[in-house]
């Protein structure tokens, strides 16, 4: 008999071990379709998100597509209208000299220079701009670098910027000097007495 109970319990362990992992077993094999579905989810999302920043980066480059264009063209009417002031200015001031100061026998002994330097100045802002016209016209967001478009654009406004103020300070040196040869001998005429200081 004790053989018997042993053999009974032995068997009841055995059923009650092949009852219990069962239902572990199925447990187990809903956790991992739970997971694995967790899983897909989350792949599922990692690949919304990428759609999402695709769609705003997509976005912020067609943003500044159009603020590189609003630039290029208030850059271009910027220069435009510079050039017509600047220009305006040069030609009265060399009309004033040829048709004023040069009659009167004054002359200003580097004239030539002068206006050569102006022309100069001029055509290497014109340059600048052509140059900036050039390489913006064709900014794509499809571009591979349209953050380092947008920074050549700075350094083309600036040098922009830096040739008309050269321009500009040509421009002011002819009229100082045809001011300067001008106005010789105008302010003190011959017989005016000096000022004599009693203590």
């Amino acid at each position: 008999m004790k053989i018997s109970k042993i053999f009974l319990s032995t068997l009841f362990l055995s059923s009650f071990i092949v009852l219990a992992t069962t239902p572990v077993s199925a447990q187990t094999n809903s956790t991992r379709s739970t997971i694995e579905n967790k899983v897909r989810q989350a792949t599922n999302a990692g690949q919304v998100r990428q759609e999402i920043r695709a769609k705003i980066n997509t976005q912020v480059c067609k943003a500044r597509e159009n603020i590189i264009k609003n630039r290029l063209q208030h850059m271009e009417k910027f220069v435009n209208t510079t050039f017509e002031t600047f220009d305006k200015i040069s030609t009265r001031t060399q009309d004033f000299y040829k048709n004023t100061v040069v009659p009167t026998g004054k002359t200003v002994p580097n004239y030539d220079t002068l206006v050569t330097t102006i022309q100069t100045k001029k055509t290497a802002a014109q340059t600048a701009l052509t140059a900036m016209q050039t390489d913006m016209n064709g900014f794509s967001c499809d571009a591979t670098d349209p953050k380092g478009v947008l920074l050549r654009l700075q350094t083309y406004m600036k040098t922009i910027k830096t040739a008309l103020q050269e321009y500009r300070t040509s421009i002011k040196n002819l009229i100082t000097a045809v001011h300067g040869v001008a106005t010789q001998g105008r302010f003190l005429p011959s017989g005016t007495p000096k000022v004599t200081f009693i203590p």
